[in-house]
């Protein structure tokens, strides 16, 4: 008799990962960080380009000099672009801390880098 790990010759087979623990390798992947560090670098240029509309805003609100225009006919429809963005962000997010809590479970809070998230 055999050890299940071990073939007829006695040569060891690679176990085949179940989709739990491809999972798990996939969201501690370089690949997948990298991806996500990319999508907080584009979450923080559309908050900065969202606080200089709402700063325009405001300038046009106390009538400063050079934002006389009202703010919706210098950038159409920028309030709902960023609200849309917000949204998107929110949820990639969202689902992402979700993700990891649910496959990484009590490893997600033993990575001192994660408690960022919070």
């Amino acid at each position: 008799c055999y050890p299940e790990d071990v073939t007829h010759e006695g040569q060891d087979l690679p176990k085949a990962k179940s989709a739990w623990d491809r999972c798990r390798s996939f969201l501690q992947s370089d690949f997948y960080e990298l991806v996500m560090g990319l999508l907080i670098i584009a979450n923080s240029i559309s908050m900065f380009v969202e606080f200089e509309f709402q700063g325009y805003v405001v300038g046009h609100s106390l009538d400063y000099p050079r934002m006389q225009k009202p703010p919706e006919q210098v950038w159409p429809s920028a309030q709902h672009v960023f609200d849309t963005m917000n949204l998107a962000f929110t949820i990639t997010f969202l689902v992402d801390i979700v993700l990891r809590i649910g496959f990484l479970r009590s490893e997600f809070f033993r990575l001192s880098f994660n408690w960022l998230d919070f």
